[in-house]
């Protein structure tokens, strides 16, 4: 059984590489978070929580991410969702009227699907490799930005002398 077919007979197991996703695209544009985690009473209910704010872009597309998993997942799926209802679209859509000055939100964040995509690409190992230590923590598991970071062999940032 290849990793899609594994990957859609579980919601819970989905929604920890979904997770991952985006903790990938943050650790690799630099953005710390907290933690990511899989909502253990809801499967389909992940979340990565992070304190820190970043720039739109950075934001935009660390959420861009989980849609484009979402696509790699099941090809059917457009990567730019046709409601409302997905949370990953609608945080990339509030950055968007910080990326644009015209209001087009909406092509603000269009024209960076193919940088997040390149982002998906070049670290998709990186989204495996995470997902399975989500996977091995079990269903009320949590991953750091810490052991996120050491799981993927993620040098540390060196931290200011005057911290």
């Amino acid at each position: 059984m290849n990793l899609r077919q594994r990957l859609k007979r579980s919601k819970w197991l989905t929604t920890a590489y979904h997770e991952s996703s985006h903790a990938v695209a943050a650790i690799h544009l630099g953005h710390p978070f907290d933690y990511i985690e899989v909502n253990p009473y809801n499967s389909e209910r992940g979340r990565m929580m992070a304190d820190e704010e970043t720039d739109a872009k950075v934001t935009a597309l660390i959420a861009l991410q989980g849609l484009l998993f979402e696509h790699w997942l099941t090809p059917s799926i457009p990567d730019i969702p046709k409601d409302d209802e997905n949370g990953d679209w609608e945080i990339a859509l509030d950055c968007g009227w910080r990326l644009c000055d015209d209001g087009q939100t909406e092509t603000a964040v269009r024209r960076l699907l193919p940088e997040a995509d390149s982002l998906f690409q070049q670290h998709f190992d990186d989204i495996i490799t995470l997902g399975e230590a989500l996977r091995r923590k079990g269903r009320s598991g949590r991953l750091s930005y810490s052991e996120c970071r050491e799981i993927l062999g993620v040098a540390r940032v060196s931290e200011s002398p005057n911290a």
